[in-house]
């Protein structure tokens, strides 16, 4: 568990906040479902928030008696670096591969194990490169690579017609607020235009360029930015929107 805690502190500043909540929150899954002996629910709840928040800097935490029990029991079940074998490893990836990390009957998102294997492989990484291990045991654990879905899958896009329904159901619900023409607005370029919507929502007026007389009614719409809202606890300043750079687009 400890050099969990080491890894966080080194790639923290490395990544974006949604980035932070994300591989936190799938590491700690990582750390309580390798604990041996396995604790009970209760603890592994506990255990598991616990971890998440000893893994934001600057935070100060006062445990209760349920929560120091949980941590301490973390802390006596979680095995050294040097006594991880292969083995512990597929034991491991087995409880990962579950939605919660260890009682689920049902399987976790292919993104989500690969999430969880990778950060665990970079936590043994980092051992590696600190000597405290002479090689990574996961790298002798054989394994079918996971298959991610990067196309597009059509019949999961809606159509003009559910597109347009929805836009009448937020004028709809939305008729006695303010917002309600921004949000229609929003949701109709989402629709039409293909963006995401941090794309839409990083949109500036010198990003819009509405059509004229002579366009035949097509204007144009330049992406430069993606912007994100995130808990302000995983930001450096606080703020809860977050700028970025577009991301790449999937196969069609």
């Amino acid at each position: 568990m400890d050099a969990s805690l080491d890894f966080v502190k080194r790639k923290y500043g490395n990544w974006a906040p949604a980035t932070r909540s994300s591989n936190i929150r799938a590491l700690a899954i990582v750390v309580v479902a390798a604990a041996t002996p396995p604790l009970s629910d209760e603890l592994r709840e506990v255990a598991r928030a616990l971890f998440i928040e000893k893994c934001i800097p600057a935070r100060d935490i006062t445990l209760t008696q349920q929560q120091q029990v949980s941590w301490q029991a973390l802390q006596r079940n979680s095995w050294p670096l040097s006594e991880i074998t292969a083995r512990r490893c597929e034991d491991v990836l087995d409880l990962m591969g579950k939605r919660n990390g260890w009682n689920s009957t049902d399987r976790a998102a292919p993104a989500s194990f690969t999430r969880r294997r990778t950060l665990l492989s970079g936590v043994l990484n980092a051992a590696v490169a600190d000597e405290s291990i002479p090689a990574s045991p996961l790298q002798r654990v054989l394994r079918t690579p996971t298959k991610l879905q990067h196309a597009v899958v059509k019949s999961e896009i809606p159509t003009v017609q559910q597109g347009l329904l929805l836009i009448d159901e937020i004028r709809e619900a939305r008729s006695q607020l303010d917002t309600a023409k921004r949000l229609a607005v929003f949701f109709a370029v989402t629709l039409y235009c293909g963006l995401r919507p941090g794309e839409v929502s990083g949109l500036r007026p010198q990003d819009i360029m509405l059509p004229g007389p002579d366009d035949n009614g097509w204007g144009t719409l330049t992406a430069t930015a993606s912007v994100t809202q995130v808990i302000k606890r995983w930001t450096d300043d606080g703020k809860t929107v977050t700028h970025g750079p577009l991301k790449q687009r999937a196969d069609s």
